[in-house]
């Protein structure tokens, strides 16, 4: 997570009214703590401790990260998720066991979602069509800072954000898959 994500954080946690204290330096001292996360999970965990909590620590958000990313990967190894033999020489172990873990970070991330049991059994003796995905944020230009389909995001400044798409791209290509469902 860099700065600027730190900051979009801390920007949600004051609006939900549960950050204790806002001074100069916090988004400093957050992102000396967090930046070593991802972005993604910090603000998943976010929303979910704003639900919960009067106040969010930085220690709060860390041990929830842990908790949602081991939860994740917990059943990594099971009916409907993928058998991934690594693409590496089981004697070189080293090489072996880096594929391993990069499959258990996939899994963790969210990358990688288990199928429920029932659709696997389903399909048994006739085709499986393709599952049909929903469409990323960048399917449609940003409402913020009017990146065009296809285009990242932008700073005010005009240089590339950093931080992926903005919140209300990502939330109105949401809502927009969800209006053809």
């Amino acid at each position: 997570m860099n700065l600027n994500q730190t900051a979009d954080l801390l920007e949600l946690l004051s609006a939900a009214n549960v950050l204790n204290r806002m001074e100069a330096g916090t988004p400093d001292v957050w992102h000396a703590a967090l930046g070593d996360l991802p972005y993604r999970d910090c603000m998943a965990a976010a929303a979910d401790l704003i639900r919960t909590q009067q106040w969010v620590k930085i220690a709060d958000i860390r041990q929830a990260v842990r908790e949602r990313r081991s939860q994740a990967a917990a059943d990594y190894v099971g009916p409907g998720l993928t058998v991934e033999v690594p693409d590496a020489d089981p004697d070189d172990v080293t090489a072996y066991l880096a594929a391993l873990r990069g499959q258990r970070t996939r899994a963790a991330s969210g990358l990688e979602r288990p199928r429920p049991v029932a659709q696997l059994l389903g399909g048994v003796g006739r085709a499986v069509p393709a599952p049909r995905r929903a469409p990323g944020p960048m399917s449609i230009p940003c409402p913020r800072c009017t990146a065009p389909m296809g285009k990242g995001c932008r700073l005010p400044s005009g240089r590339p954000r950093g931080a992926g798409p903005h919140r209300e791209r990502a939330q109105a290509a949401r809502q927009r898959w969800e209006a053809t469902q």
